[in-house]
């Protein structure tokens, strides 16, 4: 026939030409293409793909659920665990067995604490003879020592409470039976963990490990401005000192020295103008203060000149009641 090989392009009427394919001769069929899909058809299709996907996803699931669960199970178990650790790490497990009346010494014998008693330790085993050594905390290694004695050493870590000195001071047997005096500074840090009278248990174990033949000097603890300190006031500072004194006073080579008094205001507290704000830790007018105040209270273990202010506190006038209304 004279039609055979040939395409058949049959003609579409206008009203259906927007449906006009295109063809493609395949060998000897014809295959026709639409230019244009429905929008029904194409949701349909869209939707049978994800119906589809969600069974293979469902498939995987069931295929393999012992093993995901185990997975799931270990990633959640990890978690805990890294948040415990963190939790661990920090004060608040030690603080909260001190709130459940388990005692102080999770809170106090911190990770803070045994980082620096590793760096004291060497630093106290290096000491050459004839040494003053200053122990306490954070206000102590605030201070100039190098001003107060001859060879002064500071072996204070910010913190320090009586019963973490009384553990660490055992570390320094060959520094302190070679020192000509130990300046001890403690009490500041006890009165948040316990009352003033558990003070004397542990600093009499503390004055007992300094060899006899050594002096100690124990200092006050300082005043506080309980109009932003609320931790705990000055009467519990004035009847820890008066168990300071009382324990020091039973030990031949300890001496008790009063030194506070002079960073007080005429309300008796800490004056404002020598704390950093927290009415608590000094600032530099107040360290000036209390170093002015100890110069003539150690100066039989210095033999260079003493700064012309030294016990002169004639520049700065105490503050009068009427100022701090």
């Amino acid at each position: 026939m004279a039609l055979e090989g040939r395409v058949f392009r049959p003609r579409l009427s206008g009203a259906h030409h927007h449906l006009q394919g295109c063809a493609a001769a395949v060998g000897d069929g014809i295959v026709v293409m639409s230019r244009m899909e429905t929008l029904p058809a194409l949701v349909g299709r869209r939707h049978d793909e994800g119906r589809g996907f969600l069974a293979r996803l469902l498939a995987l699931y069931f295929g393999y659920r012992p093993l995901i669960v185990l997975f799931m199970g270990l990633y959640l178990l990890a978690i805990h665990l890294a948040v415990l650790g963190l939790f661990w790490r920090s004060e608040w497990p030690g603080v909260a067995a001190w709130k459940l009346g388990l005692g102080t010494r999770w809170v106090e014998l911190n990770s803070f604490f045994g980082s620096h008693i590793a760096i004291l330790r060497a630093r106290a085993a290096a000491v050459a003879p004839g040494a003053t050594l200053y122990i306490g905390d954070s206000q102590l290694a605030a201070l100039d020592t190098s001003a107060l004695t001859d060879h002064a050493v500071q072996l204070s870590i910010v913190g320090d409470t009586t019963r973490r000195v009384r553990l660490r001071i055992r570390d320094y047997d060959r520094a302190m039976a070679q020192a000509r005096m130990v300046f001890l500074h403690v009490g500041t840090n006890d009165l948040r963990w316990r009352r003033p009278n558990e003070i004397a248990r542990l600093l009499r174990r503390t004055l007992a490990l300094v060899p006899m033949q050594v002096p100690v000097i124990l200092s006050d603890i300082l005043p506080v401005d309980e109009r932003v300190f609320g931790d705990y006031g000055n009467a519990q500072i004035a009847e820890a000192n008066h168990i300071l004194a009382h324990v020091c006073s039973e030990h031949p080579n300890c001496r008790f020295i009063e030194s506070g008094s002079v960073l007080r205001d005429a309300t008796g507290n800490l004056d404002r103008r020598l704390h950093r704000g927290d009415g608590l830790h000094l600032n530099v007018e107040g360290n000036d203060m209390w170093r002015r105040a100890l110069t003539p209270l150690v100066a039989e273990w210095r033999s260079f000149p003493v700064a012309p202010d030294a016990g002169d506190y004639g520049a700065f006038q105490p503050a009068r009641a009427a100022d701090h209304r």
